[in-house]
């Protein structure tokens, strides 16, 4: 991806993003991202958007936010498990789960060590 610099940016503005990338649980780059890309789908209305979010793979559903993802996963898990009795879950997709926040909380702790 492309680097973007923003210079001057007003301190009121910067705060409201602060806040809103915690809210949303992302870093501030990918809430940059995120609204850039809402403010260009909305200039466009006229072109098919593509989802904003987070992608699940497996279903194709679009969640605001990792966390929406992660609770949706657990509304399925509970489901499952009162209908089955056990839950099987993949290796692979407990260590997807794990590693899935990693890069946010990796510019989280950047961001305070700047």
């Amino acid at each position: 991806m492309p680097p973007v610099q923003v210079r001057s940016l007003p301190e009121d503005i910067y705060m409201q993003l602060v806040q809103a990338a915690k809210r949303d649980e992302r870093s501030i780059a990918q809430q940059v991202t995120y609204y850039i890309k809402r403010g260009l789908e909305a200039q466009n209305e006229s072109t098919q958007a593509a989802p904003v979010g987070v992608v699940d793979e497996r279903t194709g559903e679009v969640y605001p936010s990792h966390k929406a993802r992660r609770q949706a996963m657990l509304k399925r898990l509970r489901t499952f498990h009162e209908t089955h009795g056990t839950v099987q879950v993949d290796i692979d997709e407990i260590n997807k789960i794990i590693k899935e926040g990693h890069e946010e909380r990796a510019d989280r702790i950047m961001e305070c060590l700047s």
